[in-house]
């Protein structure tokens, strides 16, 4: 069994090369910019635990290997700051200053007083999209906002909870743990970011899942669920 489960252990090496980290790295290319981050992951595969044997006769055996995508693992791939976006665009000062906008008139209270839902999740149905799962995912506006991501979770807790949970049946996705018993569920608009890993939603969708302190609440302990294909 000795030698399967090295072999198994390579083979897991090889799986974890090809994990997504965010829209633009994954483990192999942090592995290849440095090389402390490919001898500590490496190392980390090393001492993955046998989760499963099975004797297939004629002295063959089958060994799984196995482990978590949080904890150590994620610490050693994890950015340690957030991933760079694509800055704006440069404004071209004019000769001329345009008028202020006249301000908007504040929104009217809910009628009746009535305060808005208190989430306790977000579900975000992006299936039919192309999306593709990564240890640190964004939800983004259609106006590029980033709306769920590092700028609302902090690193220490992806590290030990995971930026995100995955699934491919939306009934799944809204009855996990993760999102508890009321989750606001979204569905997406589209995929983007290079490794099509990142999600965008309505903008009216954005405004409606950061309605509260409660939702911010929910989104900073990761409380997130993104259905895929």
């Amino acid at each position: 069994m000795t030698a399967a489960t090295v072999l198994a252990r390579q083979e897991l090496l090889a799986i974890a090369r090809g994990v997504t980290i965010d829209s633009l790295t994954t483990v192999q290319a942090a592995m290849v910019q440095s090389s402390v981050t490919e001898a500590r992951v490496s190392g980390v595969i090393r001492g993955a635990q046998v989760v499963d044997v099975r004797d297939l006769g004629g002295g063959a055996v089958e060994v799984t290997v196995a482990i978590p995508a949080t904890g150590e693992f994620a610490e050693l791939v994890v950015p340690t700051v957030p991933p760079r976006t694509t800055p704006p665009a440069a404004v071209t000062p004019t000769a001329t200053t345009p008028p202020a906008p006249t301000p908007a008139p504040p929104r009217p209270a809910p009628a009746g007083g009535t305060p808005s839902v208190a989430y306790t999740g977000l579900v975000v149905d992006a299936r039919g999209l192309g999306v593709k799962p990564a240890m640190v995912p964004k939800v983004v506006t259609e106006g590029g906002q980033e709306v769920y991501g590092f700028s609302v979770v902090d690193r220490n807790w992806v590290i030990q909870q995971g930026m995100a949970g995955y699934a491919k049946d939306l009934r799944a996705a809204q009855a996990h743990d993760r999102v508890s018993d009321r989750p606001l569920t979204i569905k997406a608009v589209r995929a983007t970011g290079a490794n099509s890993t990142d999600i965008v939603i309505a903008t009216a969708d954005a405004e409606l899942m950061l309605s509260s302190g409660t939702n911010l609440g929910f989104l900073e302990k990761a409380r997130v669920m993104l259905v895929v294909d």
